[in-house]
């Protein structure tokens, strides 16, 4: 569980890096680009830290009970 937990994490990172990337292409981000940047970079950097240490957990888990 907590393994597709992370992988569901790291997919939402995936989405919105494509979404501020095509955003910044169409140019919607006239005003407060600085602003957008900064929280797609924060939802981004939050959910691979935390995509990365459940998925590591869970592998650890998963290892323990196999030995």
């Amino acid at each position: 569980m907590m393994k597709k937990g992370g992988e569901w994490l790291l997919d939402v990172a995936k989405y919105v890096t494509t979404a501020i990337v095509v955003a910044s292409f169409l140019g919607e981000f006239s005003e407060q680009k600085a602003l957008y940047y900064g929280i797609g970079s924060l939802v981004i950097g939050t959910c691979l830290i935390v995509g990365f240490i459940a998925i590591g957990r869970a592998e650890d888990k998963e290892n323990k009970t196999k030995k």
